[in-house]
């Protein structure tokens, strides 16, 4: 199973990946929603991690892109967020 991590902090981002990794995963990493957006379609996950907060294009851009693709537009796809308000998680 190849997942996509979309995350700007460099840290946050290779954690996710070493865990992943470390269970058996391929891993495919973008630092920012542009990338992101590039490597859904290039890549074709089988599922995709992506921070609301980014620079270029905030997760729900990246969403609504990946969505428009026909090559990733049924991929399962998780926001991850730090943000606790209730309005941010509905």
């Amino acid at each position: 199973m190849k997942i996509l991590i979309v995350e700007d902090e460099p840290l946050t981002r290779e954690n996710i990946a070493l865990v992943l990794r470390m269970e058996g995963y391929e891993v495919v990493t973008a630092a920012d929603g542009q990338k992101g957006v590039q490597a859904a379609i290039q890549h074709r996950p089988d599922l995709i991690l992506c921070d609301v907060t980014m620079p270029k294009a905030d997760g729900y851009e990246v969403l609504r892109q990946v969505r428009a693709s026909d090559l990733a537009k049924a991929t399962p796809f998780i926001f991850l967020t730090a943000r606790a308000d209730r309005a941010d998680l509905r």
